[in-house]
């Protein structure tokens, strides 16, 4: 990482809102008023397949990620039939998809932001909603941390009912604040958490090829196989 700690400004006043203490010149905003709301799929499991035409993202395979922007030309997706989705819009790049359900309290509301859709066709499927931006209220980056600011997690996680399974309605996710930072605020952001998120995928790979070299010796070294001296 080279971002400097400096984009920190200590001494910015700040101001009391729903969400608790936020920057002055920050504004507050709610899922309702920040994206439109569009319509998903509700296909079951035995629809999916692994040759159809369009690309289904699952609640599961959001709680899945562990990552805030989903690069969609990395990942492969269960597929289903275009004739089975019809009317269901398709994705597009910057697009929110947040589970709305999970056993655990703290998944609900887990969201991913689509990037490099390009030519894929991908819908969002069952237990999702799917948000798009009305237009400039947030950076390109930043939709896919919204649900990690904690303000925001704690709004989500008293919004939700069940017991066994959690789950937040359209209505209630609606009303969640969301806090706004100016939009070139949003994009620095994003940039540092993304770089962050980086340096985290390359020493998770360094570890996991670690891994598979102490595996790899602990037979061999430990029956006398290959000798040390």
């Amino acid at each position: 990482m080279t971002h400097s700690a400096s984009i920190i400004r200590l001494d910015q006043g700040l101001k009391k809102t729903s969400l608790g203490e936020i920057p002055v010149d920050w504004e507050v905003t709610s899922f309702g008023e920040a994206f439109d709301f569009l319509r998903t799929a509700n296909n079951s499991r035995a629809d999916l397949n692994s040759t159809g035409e369009v690309r289904y993202i699952r609640c599961g395979d959001i709680h899945a990620k562990c990552r805030p922007a989903l690069q969609c030309e990395l990942v492969e997706f269960p597929r289903i039939d275009s004739e089975k989705v019809q009317g269901i819009p398709h994705l597009k790049g910057g697009d929110l998809v947040m589970a709305d359900s999970c056993e655990d309290l703290g998944g609900v509301g887990a969201s991913i932001e689509v990037t490099n859709v390009d030519e894929h066709q991908i819908v969002a499927g069952l237990h999702t909603f799917l948000l798009r931006d009305k237009g400039g209220v947030f950076a390109d980056g930043f939709r896919g941390y919204i649900e990690r600011i904690p303000g925001v997690r704690q709004w989500i996680e008293k919004s939700t009912a069940g017991t066994s399974v959690y789950r937040i309605s359209k209505e209630s996710l609606s009303r969640v604040p969301i806090p706004r930072p100016p939009l070139h605020e949003q994009s620095k952001i994003a940039a540092v958490l993304s770089s962050v998120d980086s340096a985290i995928d390359q020493a998770q790979s360094t570890l996991n090829r670690y891994g598979l070299l102490k595996i790899g010796l602990l037979p061999v070294l430990l029956s006398g196989k290959v000798r040390v001296e």
